[in-house]
């Protein structure tokens, strides 16, 4: 969503985003006299918005600055267990970060590839393909969320922040291979 800002408590703001879609450590938060909102936040309200999406329905919000309650009035077919709900936990740390929920998305789209891109499903109306998904998603559900459950974070996270350090030691090489041939 990449709303998430430090807010100093002193200073004139802006509210960025809807009260409905705010964590509950954003209502503690406020009421104790300071925000910091980071990246959990969005993370929250990410798994706020794909509920939405995927159900049509809003969930419900009980606005009370010590009790504000996010109720889900219709959970999704699809994500519920395994990104929906661990994106609304109230401890910040139990919330995944944005690229476990970008590898699990990535698990179930690497496994549906082949499906997706055969010629019967491609020739299928959106209530069609949509009844075929859900059917894959049932069916696999569980071999994902254990493959998921068994590598994260260690396995994705480890990798990824390889990769982000061996960038970040390959593009240092090069600005300083461009500074000693211009000199």
């Amino acid at each position: 969503m990449g709303i998430a800002r430090v807010i100093n408590p002193n200073g004139q703001q802006t509210q960025l985003g809807c009260l409905q879609f705010m964590p509950p450590e954003f209502f503690h938060e406020q009421s104790e006299g300071h925000i910091k909102c980071d990246e959990k936040l969005d993370i929250y309200t990410y798994g706020l918005t794909l509920n939405q999406l995927f159900t049509e329905t809003m969930h419900d919000f009980n606005f009370d600055h010590s009790t504000s309650r996010i109720i889900i009035t219709k959970p999704s077919p699809v994500f519920y267990d395994e990104i929906i709900v661990k994106c609304l936990e109230n401890d910040t740390r139990q919330r995944p970060t944005a690229v476990e929920i970008e590898k699990t998305l990535e698990l179930y789209e690497e496994a549906f590839n082949e499906t997706r891109i055969s010629d019967g499903y491609t020739r299928m109306n959106t209530q069609e393909k949509d009844k075929v998904f859900l059917e894959f998603y049932r069916k696999n559900k569980h071999h994902i969320q254990r493959f998921v459950t068994e590598y994260f974070p260690q396995h994705f996270i480890k990798e990824t922040l390889t990769k982000c350090k061996n960038r970040n030691i390959e593009n240092k090489t090069k600005a300083r291979k461009i500074i000693w041939s211009s000199a």
